[in-house]
């Protein structure tokens, strides 16, 4: 049953990212005042925590996020690609290769550039071998940043700082489902061109 709800709560964020994509292009290509920009994004995040109860300290893990895209007027439409590396904690401390991600995710910027908002979707492919899992099984992640703050360093370059995201990991959706609620802080640079 957790499954069924899992699958249904990760078909709803799909939709909504749809929704809002579609959304996103309807209204800017309404807009005659449009103003266009390609971006690059460049993270890098910590983890710690998770929804894991009694074991929450298992989720520590940091890496990278790269994002490319074009943005119209205030809302962004994405690629990205994520590199997730993990502190296994279970038997002994030590660094596995967690997951790849790449996705698709859209964005709107608030108060003129000073705030965004990010959501992306895609798939999530285990990096290492587990018990029940093999390397390249292949699931799906969600993550979700309400609130980035952003500060211009120069004309075309933006720092970014996200101090807490939440992105669900489900690189393995068959019985028993490797599931992970890893709690993100991100640091980064975007180039506009």
């Amino acid at each position: 049953m957790p499954r069924n709800d899992t699958i249904r709560t990760y078909l709803f964020f799909i939709s909504l990212v749809t929704i809002c994509t579609i959304s996103a292009v309807s209204a800017a290509s309404v807009k005659n005042t449009q103003k266009t920009d390609v971006f690059f994004t460049l993270n890098g995040f910590g983890s710690s925590g998770s929804d894991m109860e009694g074991m929450s300290n298992q989720a520590v893990g940091f890496g990278w996020v790269a994002r490319g895209g074009v943005r119209m007027n205030r809302l962004g439409l994405f690629v990205e690609a994520q590199r997730d590396i993990w502190l296994a904690t279970e038997t002994d401390v030590k660094l596995v290769n967690g997951v790849f991600n790449l996705g698709i995710g859209a964005h709107v910027i608030w108060i003129n550039g000073r705030l965004k908002s990010t959501i992306s979707t895609g798939t999530s492919t285990l990096a290492f071998d587990t018990i029940f899992d093999t390397a390249g099984t292949t699931g799906i992640y969600l993550d979700v940043h309400p609130t980035v703050l952003r500060w211009p360093l120069a004309k075309r370059i933006t720092l970014e700082l996200s101090p807490f995201g939440a992105t669900l990991l489900i690189p393995a959706v068959s019985d028993p489902m490797l599931k992970r609620l890893e709690y993100r802080t991100t640091l980064g640079v975007e180039v506009t061109f």
